[in-house]
């Protein structure tokens, strides 16, 4: 009766490096192994000495000495939904260390976004949840331009976030198609009614001036006066 929720802790998240943004080894360092697990990923790059004589002595410059390890572990939390929708938000935000006004949505193993907005919070869990599935928080923000950009609650350097992340977008750019789609449909809709209300417009009024026609050559002719 429990579902998997993956996710780390929000200060943890936040304080977070984005993979894109590590830059290579800076000048006369160079990158010696890189290891990579679910939430691990070591690097160990090699020491560069630069050496000059001068008067009999050596220079030795070191960059990038010490080993770098960044260890950061996604974890699991097993949550029951046989309870209200707001008993397990108040469990998920617990949890995950989130603070009570972050805005954050949840989603499935594919991507697909779980709709935490269409039930109040005494609607039951398993109408929302269901049991043995795996679901993830996904925080919610807008860049400068105002789109929302999702963002798996997870572990950067794992091949868990970056897999989500991309189901994430594929279902954010096929709901955009199909809303677009919708849109083009129902401005088509309303143009076809429009193209029939002015034909009959047109028709009323040809009808109208028709029946004044003939309403005009029945009177009778006027009399002139001597």
């Amino acid at each position: 009766m429990y579902f998997v929720l993956k996710y780390i802790e929000y200060p943890v998240f936040k304080f977070q490096p984005d993979p894109e943004s590590r830059s290579p080894s800076i000048t006369h360092s160079s990158l010696s192994a890189v290891s990579k697990t679910d939430g691990l990923a070591r690097t160990s790059r090699k020491r560069s000495t630069s050496t000059s004589k001068q008067s009999g002595t050596t220079t030795l410059t070191v960059e990038n000495m010490s080993e770098t390890s960044i260890l950061i572990e996604n974890k699991e939390v097993l949550v029951n939904p046989d309870c209200y929708l707001g008993s397990i938000l108040d469990y998920i935000c617990e949890v995950a260390c989130l603070p009570k006004n972050k805005n954050f949505a949840m989603s499935t193993m594919d991507g697909a976004p779980v709709n935490l907005n269409d039930g109040i919070l005494s609607t039951p869990g398993l109408e929302i949840f269901e049991p043995k599935s795996t679901y993830f928080i996904i925080l919610k923000d807008y860049d400068e331009s105002g789109t929302e950009v999702m963002t798996p609650l997870l572990s950067k350097n794992s091949e868990m976030y970056s897999t989500l992340l991309m189901k994430i977008r594929n279902q954010s750019s096929i709901r955009v198609k199909k809303e677009k789609s919708a849109t083009v449909q129902s401005l088509s809709r309303f143009r076809s009614k429009e193209s029939i209300r002015e034909k009959n417009r047109l028709k009323s009024g040809q009808s109208s001036r028709k029946d004044l026609k003939n309403t005009s050559s029945n009177l009778p002719p006027i009399k002139q006066k001597n």
